[in-house]
């Protein structure tokens, strides 16, 4: 909120229960209506680790895009509290339950990767989940490949990431795309059914810190937004 006041960009916060989100909405309504693009990265991270990737990046990429001059558009920003669960936290309070789309560890790697996790768990798990809300999530999906294609972000891999807002939304019905960065290899090895890559080991943990970003990481999320 600081650093967005400071470069005169009007904001507003947003209570749900215990959370604080910061939405950036210029003058669209209060509540995201039919065909908007919203764009969301949490900003709060587990206690005692520094949270460049996770999810400072993210945050920084779409302050970046804020401060630029463009014409005005459907676009809101939120940044959203209560990605990170704490100790006996429940997966549906976790995320902002509000908005479809989440950009979450893009500060490591040259190749975008699409999560799709959510939609998988409920693919499995709820058995009243209708046929017409699962081609919803496959229409989103293919809407952000399409997304990416005309922006020169290459052969974006989907793969099944670690839950972010993508969980609390698709929980709350809402069809949602989370994106991330990771170096190709470790994407193409995860992918395939490899472990955590190792640049997303060090999320929740003192190690998180600036040192490890990729600088070119921060220009590439800069041209998708742009």
């Amino acid at each position: 909120a600081q650093v967005l006041h400071s470069a005169g960009i009007p904001f507003e916060l947003v209570k749900t229960g215990r959370f604080r989100h910061v939405q950036v909405r210029g003058d669209r309504p209060e509540i995201p209506g039919s065909g908007e693009k919203v764009l969301i990265a949490h900003y709060d991270r587990v206690p005692g680790a520094p949270g460049a990737n996770d999810n400072g990046a993210s945050v920084l990429a779409l302050v970046d895009y804020l401060r630029l001059p463009r014409q005005k558009s459907g676009l809101r920003v939120v940044f959203t509290d209560g990605e990170e669960l704490g100790p006996g936290g429940q997966a549906a309070d976790q995320g902002a339950g509000l908005f479809p789309g989440v950009l979450d560890m893009t500060g490591i790697g040259d190749t975008v990767v699409l999560g799709h996790l959510g939609e998988e768990l409920i693919r499995k798990t709820r058995s009243e989940t209708r046929p017409t809300d699962l081609d919803d999530y496959a229409r989103t999906r293919l809407g952000a490949r399409r997304w990416l294609a005309t922006c020169g972000a290459g052969d974006a891999l989907e793969v099944n990431t670690p839950f972010s807002d993508d969980l609390g939304l698709f929980l709350a019905g809402i069809p949602a795309v989370q994106v991330s960065l990771l170096p190709k290899k470790e994407a193409l090895a995860y992918r395939k059914g490899g472990a955590l890559p190792p640049s997303w080991r060090t999320m929740h943990t003192a190690e998180d810190k600036p040192e490890t970003l990729w600088p070119g990481s921060r220009p590439l999320v800069a041209e998708l937004l742009a």
